[in-house]
């Protein structure tokens, strides 16, 4: 523990004062040898039992232990908890001998191996307001100043729908489907900076923290510009993001999948309106459907979107999977598989993440088999006594069965 918490010395008024702290059983307690030389380095008299009475009292207030007597400024330099400030309290003498000088309080600072940061114009309006018997600050060391992270500002989206400049942006979270023209900057890239470091009123270095650069990059049909701070459509279409890339897709909009159509193959982003009835294939970057599966087969190098269900499907996704439910599915995920109410009797795995979002949602039978993480409300149906709540972190491990 510092000194400066074990006991205080101060002069108030032209007295001495002295306050120790309680002593707590076990704790550090101020020595009497630090007292005693503090007091012969500021050339204070006193006697001594008067300070014997004020150490074995250890009332934690102020006590009086004598009268300063001399012709000379009394300055008592504190320093901020953090050393980025130093203040001075100036005592005056009760007769004046040598006048009060900035070259004394600088001597003073330096003798508290403070040299960074003295303000000379404070110092001034010390001596000159006669600015004493209070903490006046006289030196300041120069904050640090970290660094700003790096931001995308996504162009593509309406300017009232974009997330806020500055903001993280998860690209995988960003679901929208908009089309751009050829030649249409999609993203203002706006670069980390370095940050300013700071120093302390004693010279110690205060190392700023770089902020970090924003990873996004062109994937295909898009470019950087020249100067490396956009990225431009090479071709119109709807823009498809991924985790850490960008890329301008044809879209092929349908109303159904069936026998009616037949499978379908798409090199661009597939939206389906309607179902994906039994043994059809979809194929394509990104499939999108609004509709449940049946026992189809989907495929996509990208994202898979389905809003009501997948049900005996087989599944391989390059990136991540969202569905409301999923039975008696086979699926192969490359990232994340986010699922809203419960997966029944399917064979699942995934790169990264499997979470079950809702509160009632669940899983029961079947292996699930996570890189990352597995996120679970329930495991086991619901109202049996099987069921359990859980968080299983899966790091190289074999699947579960359930």
């Amino acid at each position: 523990m510092a000194k400066a918490e074990l006991y205080k010395i101060t002069i108030n008024d032209g007295k001495v004062m002295l306050r120790i702290p309680e002593q707590l059983v076990g704790a550090e307690t101020a020595s009497m040898d630090d007292i005693q030389a503090e007091l012969h380095l500021r050339n204070l008299d006193y006697v001594p039992e008067q300070l014997l009475e004020i150490y074995n009292r250890t009332s934690g207030e102020f006590d009086y232990l004598a009268d300063v007597e001399t012709n000379d400024y009394t300055l008592q330099i504190e320093l901020s908890e953090d050393e980025s400030r130093a203040y001075v309290n100036i005592i005056p003498p009760s007769e004046e001998g040598d006048p009060l000088t900035m070259e004394l309080i600088i001597a003073a600072l330096e003798g508290k191996n403070i040299f960074q940061g003295i303000s000379s114009k404070n110092i001034k309006n010390i001596i000159a307001d006669k600015i004493f018997y209070e903490p006046a600050l006289v030196a300041s060391g120069k904050s640090v100043v970290h660094g700003k992270n790096g931001y995308p500002e996504l162009l593509f989206i309406p300017e009232k729908s974009r997330p806020a400049l500055g903001t993280g942006v998860k690209l995988e979270e960003v679901t929208v489907l908009q089309k751009v023209e050829e030649g249409q900057e999609l993203v203002r890239l706006m670069s980390a900076t370095m940050g300013e470091n700071g120093y302390s009123i004693t010279g110690k270095l205060i190392t700023a923290k770089s902020g970090k650069q924003y990873r996004i990059r062109p994937g295909r049909n898009t470019r950087y510009n020249p100067e490396g701070t956009h990225i431009i459509a090479t071709k119109s279409g709807v823009v498809c993001l991924n985790n850490d890339s960008i890329s301008v897709e044809k879209i092929k909009v349908v109303d159904k999948v069936d026998a009616s159509t037949g499978h379908l193959r798409f090199d661009g982003i597939v939206k389906i309106r309607g179902n994906v009835a039994d043994r059809c294939i979809v194929e394509a970057v990104r499939i999108d459907i609004g509709g449940s599966v049946g026992k189809a087969r989907l495929r996509s190098l990208g994202e898979i979107r389905v809003a009501h269900g997948i049900k005996g499907a087989i599944v391989q996704c390059g990136r991540s999977l969202h569905t409301s439910d999923m039975t008696d599915t086979q699926a192969n995920v490359g990232e994340h598989l986010l699922v809203d109410d419960f997966v029944l009797n399917s064979k699942v795995f995934c790169g990264s993440t499997l979470q079950v979002t809702a509160p009632y949602g669940y899983v029961y039978g079947g292996v699930i088999q996570a890189g990352n993480l597995i996120l679970l409300p329930n495991v086991g149906l619901p109202g049996t006594k099987e069921t359990k709540s859980g968080k299983v972190s899966e790091e190289n491990s074999e699947p579960h069965t359930i």
